[in-house]
């Protein structure tokens, strides 16, 4: 029982709240440590070069022989020294790409902070919640004769033409000839918008099997179509899927967790937004 109070008190959201103010603490703690205390020491730590080292044979297939590595944590050291004066120098300041890249970084931070493992009844809890999400679409094969807008004063009414002869007569005259294919089987409903253009799938949701129908209008022209199979989506089980659950699950805390960290650093500024001045008014201003 006590197990269990203290396996959810930890997945509280004011503690979640109080845990990631306390990380944000010692982070800033260990960055200004780093850089106040001993401005003009640079230490290469072990696991930095362990890092340095792992790069390297990342790109080469092979380890660093010593003087490589030598190298590698000499070229770290100018890299470091460039740094460290370019923002004693203020260089960082006011540049929209430094600006841009120092917070995508602090949010591959805040997203890389441990995410509570969730339990067994929780991680089907999110799955039934986000049903939606897990469920496969569904899927059609159809067949499609093409009416193309450029080679036609009414493509709508050539298009109807079409069909009706088809219906009426068995007649399959008047279509133009195309490079998309005559039959496609089992797509899914966004394979099929991916394709043809959005909107396609939803339109031969609306169509019996094995009649021909139309015109649907795709992003490359209108096409007399026939549904000869559709395979309503479905969600599968959980056990099947629990996998991508749980990753789907370490992704939607991550975003959240990433939100509350950024609602406790917010809380730490008073933002003022001075009026806006009009172009009139900077013009007046300027003369």
């Amino acid at each position: 029982m006590f197990g269990f109070s203290i396996k959810r008190l930890f997945k509280e959201p004011l503690l979640h709240f109080l845990f990631l103010g306390f990380l944000l603490f010692l982070f800033y703690d260990y960055r200004q440590g780093q850089y106040t205390q001993a401005p003009n020491i640079i230490q290469v730590s072990s696991q930095q070069i362990s890092q340095i080292s792992s790069r390297f044979t990342l790109t080469k297939l092979r380890p660093p022989i010593q003087s490589e590595l030598d190298a590698l944590i000499e070229e770290y050291v100018r890299d470091e020294v460039f740094y460290r004066e370019a923002i004693a120098m203020g260089l960082d300041q006011g540049d929209p790409q430094v600006r841009s890249r120092m917070r995508r970084k602090l949010e591959f931070f805040l997203e890389d902070l441990l995410v509570a493992e969730p339990d067994e009844e929780e991680l089907e809890a999110f799955y039934t919640q986000h049903a939606d999400t897990f469920k496969y679409d569904t899927q059609f094969s159809f067949q499609q004769f093409f009416i193309n807008p450029k080679n036609h004063a009414d493509a709508n009414k050539q298009a109807l033409v079409l069909l009706q002869g088809i219906n009426e007569r068995g007649a399959f005259d008047g279509f133009d000839h195309t490079l998309l294919p005559f039959e496609f089987t089992l797509m899914s409903s966004r394979e099929i918008d991916n394709y043809l253009g959005g909107g396609v799938a939803s339109q031969l949701e609306q169509f019996a099997v094995n009649s021909w129908q139309g015109p649907v209008m795709s992003s490359f022209g209108l096409h007399i179509v026939k549904v000869t199979e559709r395979q309503p989506g479905e969600l599968p089980s959980f056990a099947s899927i629990r996998e991508k659950v749980l990753r789907d699950y370490e992704a939607y805390h991550r975003v959240e967790q990433k939100e509350q960290a950024y609602e406790v650093m917010r809380k730490r500024y008073k933002v003022v937004v001075d009026p806006m001045i009009s172009n009139a008014d900077e013009i007046t201003s300027l003369r």
